[in-house]
């Protein structure tokens, strides 16, 4: 489960920006903050983070007090990795909107980078107090406290991302390594399922499923599964492994 609750999230929305401005040249777009922010959000959804942050770093010039803009450039930096900018820039988008819970929500996962699950349980607490139906603040709440090895708050804040979320297959992903932990595999398995239903090319959940089944006991089944990580991702060290492992038990 390690890295899955901090993934790269899409730039969230906000609904009063014209859409028109993404697609205006630059000398014809209107001058402000919400146009650079627009423009900001489609190259930061290309992965183009520099360019994005650039056009975050004008909006704020343009609009100091812009929460959004300073919100913006934050997630960008954290998605690039700079963990200490993207903190500093969701403390000036709270400083400016404190009831702003998508900040909240990536400043916890700021903290939890930094390996700071307390601090990060805390802003996801407050995220979900601001926005009770954030479904993605209780899968990194959950990310937080299965860090922090308290399994059953993990587990009952992604059954709640679920039932806000049922389609989100990294929650299902990420419960599954809950139950791996508790070795309750048949739940493990359940949930991977799900997740390889939903998101069939992700070769960790096959590696995790073979992981559950060889628990459980079905080694033959786990061995396919082990066999499948290899065809997504022919490096994989982990499933070579264990599937060395399995033909050494078996004497061949």
């Amino acid at each position: 489960m390690a890295g899955s609750i901090f993934a790269h999230y899409p730039l969230p929305t906000f609904p009063q920006y014209n859409p028109l401005y993404m697609d205006m040249d630059e000398n014809t777009r209107p001058q402000t903050a919400d146009a650079f922010i627009v423009r900001g959000a489609r190259l930061a959804d290309n992965e183009e983070f520099d360019k994005a942050i650039q056009e975050f770093t004008r909006a704020i010039q343009l609009d100091p007090n812009s929460a959004k803009a300073y919100f913006s450039r934050g997630h960008t930096l954290l998605n690039k990795g700079d963990v200490e900018r993207a903190m500093a820039d969701f403390n000036r988008a709270i400083r400016r909107d404190p009831n702003f819970a998508l900040a909240y929500n990536f400043r916890g996962l700021a903290h939890g980078r930094k390996g700071d699950f307390k601090r990060s349980v805390e802003d996801l607490n407050q995220a979900i107090r601001l926005a009770p139906n954030y479904a993605d603040a209780y899968a990194n709440r959950g990310g937080g406290h299965y860090y922090a090895n308290s399994f059953d708050l993990a587990i009952a804040d992604f059954d709640e991302a679920l039932r806000l979320d049922p389609e989100n297959w990294k929650v299902y992903f990420s419960r599954g390594g809950v139950y791996l932990e508790k070795k309750m595999f048949d739940h493990a398995i359940a949930d991977y399922n799900e997740a390889i239903l939903l998101n069939p090319d992700f070769a960790e959940s096959y590696y995790n499923r073979g992981y559950a089944l060889g628990g459980g006991g079905d080694i033959d089944r786990a061995a396919v599964d082990f066999r499948t990580v290899l065809r997504l991702n022919p490096d994989h060290l982990r499933a070579k492994v264990a599937l060395d492992n399995i033909r050494e038990a078996r004497g061949q």
